[in-house]
């Protein structure tokens, strides 16, 4: 499927997606109080890492969709 660039910002100017990318934005938030809180905490050092680790990877996962742009789906699609 391929979308026009209005396409893309009508999409993103939708008050549905506009809620959506603000419960995203929120779960980013709750992602670093529990960080701050020590929630990825653990005595064992590795279990600490891995929770560390998934915790960093679901904050940018979150990003990459919150700031995504019409020219980074473009830039996906020329890569297939």
């Amino acid at each position: 499927m391929s979308i026009t660039s209005q396409e893309f910002q009508e999409w993103k100017d939708s008050p549905v997606t506009r809620e959506i990318l603000q419960v995203l934005a929120k779960r980013q938030l709750q992602l670093q109080e529990q960080w701050v809180s020590g929630q990825f905490m653990s005595a064992d050092p590795l279990a600490t890492s891995i929770a560390n680790a998934g915790a960093i990877a679901r904050h940018e996962a979150l990003e990459e969709l919150i700031v995504m742009t019409y020219e980074d789906i473009q830039t996906e699609k020329a890569d297939d």
